[in-house]
């Protein structure tokens, strides 16, 4: 069964969102210096690739 539209982008966010906790940039309540824009705008960067 193929996956829809919306599973494949509920997917990458997903994955997105992981390798940014896996590899920063964090903010300092994961032990990071990083401010809420910078991490979201490092997770929207890898959704746009």
């Amino acid at each position: 069964m193929a996956m829809s539209v919306s599973s494949k982008r509920i997917t990458g966010i997903l994955a997105a969102i992981e390798e940014v906790i896996a590899h920063g940039p964090k903010t300092p309540d994961m032990k990071g210096n990083a401010t809420t824009p910078q991490v979201a705008d490092a997770i929207c960067k890898i959704i746009l690739r």
